[in-house]
């Protein structure tokens, strides 16, 4: 039991080709899943992502597979059409135009934020992915997803080179022998038998199935990272109390691979705990909050890169060779600059990578928010746990978060979110948004900022016109009670 003894949490997901990966990448996977369709469902589809990987791969799991030959590349075997659809408006690349040359240098743990990256496409789109073979559809052929097992992918007739390339799965199928729950003894076809120069959704069953048993021969009895739940050493650890009170617990010691990386835990009323997400973190230079020039960019210093980024509303960022960073983009479809400059003396800070989403729900525990379409995806740890604490508190499904900073630590179009100090969420019904403000004052949120008009002014609050359609909550790190 990780949550007793210590060992290696991820005994408890027990993966099929576990063997291919490390104890971390194995974590990332359930991670991955979780974050897609749900804490209740991660185990399950995190068993079923290892199989499509194992069958799109060949089984070597390796991020560059298929690269040389220049074919598909990678841990889904990505096509030149698929990358295009991540690129496209940048709003499934992480800011980066994707290659497969930038895809086969990737190391799995980072090739795996991808792989997220490319079902989350698809499930907006609405593709709706409930087994492996769905998922698998997503990779081999969208049209697939959701349809009958009958669904033609491709046929000799409508397109002979893929047909040709991939005839063998033509007539593919094995016997299903099992007894129903009735006690009657049932033998099953899946699969076709017919080689009928067309190739169906249901004749990839057969090799699904194949890379699944196999699969559980190729799981792991490597289970000693030391990293469970309640590991007392290895890994930072913020515990956020259903009391409001948070603490940061820094072990003696630091397990390889966990340098860089927060764990957050959040504790109920019933002194249940809940590991809700691991986290990267970074360090940057500390900016003082942001100035607005106008429509014209700072020349104060010379520049180091200027770069077109697509990240929400901003649309250029500048670096100079004094550290000062500059941003231009549109608000309120007026277009300006703000700059960010350092703090004298330039003291590093850390700013964590917030998960693009959360969706963890288990015994009467509902923690679940998603962002508006925004880049402003880190924030400060306290900030995180604090958000944590509040949205556990009032357990709503429907918070959608308009971001906190850049991994700069800038904010653009706001001047005041600079080093992910505060977090900004749209509004909800006003009783739900009464009790949301409440929770995130408990959870340390202490300098929020409310509208002016009568739909969006709440008490306890300060309250400006530039904020009647967001809630602005600043963070007060100093209450975070450290533990080393």
């Amino acid at each position: 039991d990780s949550k007793k003894t210590g060992t290696c949490a991820c005994k408890e997901f027990d993966l099929i080709w576990g063997i291919k990966f490390t104890c971390e990448e194995r974590k990332k996977v359930v991670q991955i899943c979780s974050e897609l369709w749900g804490e209740s469902k991660k185990k399950e589809m995190a068993n079923h992502l290892m199989a499509c990987m194992a069958l799109e791969t060949g089984t070597s799991f390796k991020p560059d597979e298929g690269y040389s030959s220049g074919g598909a590349t990678g841990l889904v075997q990505w096509t030149g059409t698929a990358i295009d659809s991540m690129n496209k408006n940048n709003k499934y690349n992480n800011g980066k135009t994707l290659t497969k040359q930038l895809l086969s240098k990737m190391k799995v743990l980072e090739q795996l934020d991808y792989v997220k990256l490319y079902f989350k496409m698809w499930i907006d789109s609405g593709k709706v992915i409930t087994d492996s073979l769905d998922m698998y559809m997503c990779i081999w052929c969208p049209a697939a997803v959701g349809k009958e097992d009958a669904f033609v992918c491709y046929s000799k007739q409508d397109n002979l080179k893929f047909y040709n390339a991939n005839k063998s799965i033509d007539g593919e199928y094995y016997i299903e022998k099992f007894t129903n729950s009735n006690g009657i003894k049932v033998t099953n076809t899946v699969g076709n038998k017919n080689k009928d120069e067309q190739i169906t959704k249901g004749e990839l069953r057969p090799r699904l199935k194949v890379k699944e048993v196999a699969g559980i021969a190729n799981k792991t009895n490597k289970l000693d990272c030391g990293l469970g739940i309640n590991a007392p050493e290895g890994i930072v650890i913020y515990r956020i109390y259903s009391s409001g009170k948070i603490e940061k617990h820094i072990p003696k010691t630091i397990k390889k691979g966990f340098e860089n990386k927060y764990k957050y835990i959040y504790h109920d009323s019933k002194k249940a705990e809940h590991e809700i997400c691991t986290v990267d973190w970074h360090e940057t230079i500390k900016k003082v909050n942001g100035v607005n020039k106008g429509k014209t960019m700072p020349t104060h210093s010379n520049v180091l890169t200027d770069n077109q980024v697509s990240e929400g509303q901003t649309s250029r960022r500048v670096v100079y060779q004094n550290d000062d960073v500059a941003e231009y983009g549109v608000n309120k479809k007026v277009y300006f600059w703000n700059l960010y400059t350092c703090v004298s003396g330039k003291p590093k800070i850390v700013i964590v990578k917030m998960p693009d989403s959360l969706d963890y729900s288990k015994s009467n525990v509902t923690i679940k928010y998603s962002f508006s379409d925004t880049q402003r995806r880190y924030t400060s740890p306290g900030a995180l746990a604090g958000f944590i604490g509040a949205l556990a508190e009032c357990g709503y499904i429907d918070i959608k978060t308009t971001g906190s900073c850049f991994k700069e630590g800038t904010c653009f179009p706001s001047v005041a979110h600079v080093n992910g100090k505060s977090i900004d969420t749209e509004y909800l019904e006003r009783t739900k948004e009464i009790k949301f403000i409440a929770a995130m004052e408990k959870f340390n949120f202490d300098a929020q900022i409310t509208g002016t008009n009568e739909s969006h002014k709440y008490e306890d609050t300060k309250h400006d016109a530039k904020h009647n359609d967001h809630l602005h909550s600043g963070f007060n790190e100093n209450k975070i009670i450290v533990i080393s």
